[in-house]
């Protein structure tokens, strides 16, 4: 599962914006460290306006990125020669990396409150680059010129 927020100031054709965002592997019935990744990034980009309705940005920036992954097998939790429920336990291994994010999107404003958004987002960094494909609701208020 994917998810990102963020909170951006736009000035004329600039914009900057505090954004989170993360991927996570959903395993209901287990217990073991899945792969994950998150991103706290702080961008600064171009705004450039297609129409009164629309817009593309371009950003880069500077972030930490979290990275978890599944360690060494620690142990097994059957104790009994005749168990029947037991689970191998793992080490989490969890990296915090300075990071690059960058992101291009685009923006369609439906009234001057509510749009939709359609990006690409990467991370570099030197522990695991990653990249999201993105499609979203925006919600917020754009100021008259």
């Amino acid at each position: 599962m994917f998810v990102q927020a963020y909170v951006q100031v736009r000035h004329k054709a600039n914009y900057l914006s505090i954004r989170t965002s993360g991927f996570e592997k959903i395993d209901l019935f287990g217990d073991e460290p899945q792969p994950a990744v998150a991103e706290y990034s702080l961008l600064f980009g171009k705004n450039y306006v297609i129409n009164k309705n629309s817009n593309l940005q371009f950003g880069i920036g500077i972030g930490v990125a979290e990275i978890t992954s599944r360690g060494k097998f620690l142990y097994n939790t059957c104790k009994g020669m005749f168990c029947v429920v037991g689970h191998n336990v793992y080490e989490k291994i969890t990296q915090n990396p300075i990071a690059i994010p960058l992101e291009i999107k685009y923006n369609l404003f439906f009234t001057r409150k509510v749009g939709l958004n359609l990006g690409l987002n990467m991370n570099i960094n030197k522990v695991q680059t990653f990249f999201a494909v993105n499609a979203g609701f925006l919600v917020g208020r754009l100021k008259d010129k």
